[in-house]
């Protein structure tokens, strides 16, 4: 599908809720890959919009320490396509509110995919996210999981 033809995609960086090793839920860390390596690469590939999900208010906080570095007029100064992918970093805490946001800006509900290490039980269907969204044409939310998956 070309550019233009293709539903909206988001993605989101999903730190809760999380897989230990053990089966258990969790809350995993935040990192500075998670926010300037993931956003650079998500602008460069067209992405609408990075969520990074996370309910804990110090990793909410610390995003925003690091998105509004790169806010100012010095960064933007040193190093513009920087400023430019962390632009449309949002912090959310949970995957619904990061399908709202896309409602509220796009006016339709995402079609949610998730991906998963293991890929044994998930049929040919479900891996063709460009067709199986582009039936009513929805925005695609694209889950990637941190820890032991989600």
């Amino acid at each position: 599908m070309n550019h233009r033809t293709r539903p909206n995609l988001y993605l989101a960086l999903v730190h809760h809720p999380i897989l230990n090793k053990r089966g258990d839920t969790v809350t995993t860390s935040v990192t500075n890959l998670d926010i300037h390596d993931i956003a650079r690469s998500c602008r460069t590939f067209g992405v609408d919009n990075y969520f990074i999900v996370t309910p804990i208010q110090a990793q909410t906080e610390l995003v925003g320490r690091i998105t509004g570095h790169w806010a100012s007029d010095t960064a933007n100064d040193y190093n513009p396509d920087r400023v430019d992918a962390l632009a449309f970093v949002q912090v959310v805490e949970s995957i619904e509110k990061a399908k709202q946001h896309i409602r509220e800006k796009t006016g339709q509900e995402p079609f949610v995919a998730a991906t998963a290490a293991q890929m044994d039980n998930v049929s040919g269907r479900e891996k063709d996210l460009w067709s199986q969204a582009g039936i009513d044409n929805r925005p695609i939310l694209l889950l990637f999981g941190t820890g032991w998956g989600l």
